[in-house]
């Protein structure tokens, strides 16, 4: 691990380590549409294009070699076009178009379907008064999108081209129009697959955007959201989510396929940073980690958010959640919702908090929950509804709550006897003899003797209990 001050997370994916690295301050990664077409230059601008820095935008083999070609390729020539020594190739310019391309025997296509990649035309000498344009051409309209540049000048030119499907044939060279006054240009190109798992967003309307101060892409929370194309094998490992509003480290299993960064769920409302990394962390990197989008404008921890209604609902991926600093939250209505691959919850400071109803709704690998301080809470409606693997819950969890509705707050759950009397005897501790009164639980053990002597009283202060067993 580098120490502070020296820390880049491209260390953690040293050794060719799978995972994705995303940083909104760096705008060489940015594009303002999907296919890579438009850097991003400036705030207030769309985000369709997040390149992914964990390979060091490393780039791949050379996919064309316009000096001998690969096997089983045919090259394609229209026009004045004639091949030179060290891949460069010379080309009048008094005619509509010219062409070189590659055309295989099962498919059309020199890209690899899915991926980005770098197109770079070196002009070595430019003796013409038109213009070229050089693109990406394809056997259909919609196989990629047909843009790239323009070139006025010798020099070295590049963009990038994304493949949508196989049917990818040729690079086009084209001059400005038939009137334009004859020239030569002398160049070669180098087509090569840019390394990384980029985020990528086809959907205008649903592009994030980009912010400074700090560099951030915002979300709308409605439908703004980046997608990225997890490979084979998926990620297992860790997460470090930088926002606007906190950073933390999560315990992730990231299946194969598609995998949306922002959306409607999401613990801020904007991305400063994010790692995702295929294998866990230790300690010490993934709070190097965060302590580095920090300084890039990261706020360290949520210890000023009041409400966190929905803020990790449906996240299917996180296995673990983290002690971060809740302090001020009262509002946690939902805020676990769908979480059904969490397996283990710190003891976070809830001690303000107001709110459960359906915090942790169908978190169904929840085995055990930690003591956490509810002492300020009256709203408990199924909070740990069908978290069907719960079985452990600890004593004086509700010793000192403000109110009283815990309906269908344990239904489907598997409770141990143990707990569903810690639970009971807890409630009765509370002394709640006004307002709402309601308890449900089913599923799991039947309380004890000790439980239903807790039931007696609690009906006695005129609560409605039900529980497994019927008593």
């Amino acid at each position: 691990m580098m120490q502070s001050g020296g820390f880049s997370p491209a260390s953690l994916f040293a050794g060719g380590i799978a995972g994705a690295w995303y940083g909104p301050s760096d705008l060489s990664t940015l594009f303002q549409d999907s296919a890579g077409t438009t850097p991003v230059t400036t705030t207030g601008q769309p985000v369709g294009l997040m390149l992914d820095k964990s390979q060091g935008l490393v780039l791949g083999a050379e996919l064309v070699d316009l000096t001998v070609g690969p096997a089983g390729v045919t090259f394609v020539q229209r026009g004045n076009l004639t091949e030179e020594t060290n891949g460069y190739w010379t080309m009048e310019t008094d005619e509509l178009i010219n062409n070189f391309g590659v055309v295989t025997a099962s498919a059309y296509s020199i890209l690899e379907v899915g991926s980005f990649h770098l197109v770079t035309i070196d002009v070595e000498n430019f003796n013409s008064t038109g213009k070229l344009d050089a693109l990406i051409s394809g056997a259909q309209n919609t196989s990629v999108s047909h843009t790239g540049i323009t070139i006025t000048s010798a020099g070295s030119f590049s963009f990038i081209a994304y493949a949508n499907s196989t049917y990818m044939d040729t690079i086009t060279l084209r001059t400005d129009d038939e009137t334009e006054v004859g020239g030569t240009i002398r160049l070669k190109t180098s087509i090569r697959k840019i390394l990384g798992n980029h985020a990528v967003q086809a959907t205008a309307a649903a592009r994030p955007t980009y912010q400074t101060s700090p560099d951030r892409a915002t979300l709308d929370k409605v439908d703004d959201r980046l997608s990225v194309t997890v490979p084979v094998g998926g990620f297992t490992g860790t997460m470090v989510l930088a926002t606007d509003q906190g950073t933390a480290s999560y315990g992730v299993n990231i299946p194969a396929g598609p995998y949306d960064i922002g959306g409607l769920y999401f613990p801020g409302n904007a991305i400063v940073g994010q790692v995702i990394r295929d294998g866990a962390l230790s300690a010490g990197d993934a709070a190097a980690t965060e302590a580095y989008f920090v300084a890039n404008g990261a706020t360290a921890g949520y210890g000023a958010v009041t409400n966190f209604s929905s803020y990790w609902r449906d996240w299917s991926e996180i296995t673990s959640f983290p002690l971060i600093d809740t302090s001020s939250g009262t509002i946690f209505q939902r805020a676990w919702q769908d979480c059904p691959s969490l397996t283990s919850f710190s003891p976070i400071d809830t001690s303000s908090g107001t709110d459960f109803t359906f915090a942790w709704l169908r978190c169904s690998s929840l085995t055990s929950f930690p003591l956490i301080d509810t002492s300020s809470g009256t709203l408990f409606f199924r909070a740990w509804n069908n978290c069907t693997s719960l079985t452990s819950f600890p004593a004086n969890a509700f010793d000192n709550i403000k109110g009283g509705n815990f309906g269908e707050a344990f239904i489907g759950t598997a409770l141990t006897q143990t707990s569903i009397d810690n639970i009971l005897v807890s409630i009765v501790t509370s002394g709640i003899a006004t307002d709402t009164r309601i308890f449900g639980q089913s599923g799991g053990s039947v309380p004890s003797s000790t439980g239903e002597a807790a039931i007696d009283t609690l009906r006695s202060r005129g609560w409605t209990v039900t529980v497994t067993g019927g008593y």
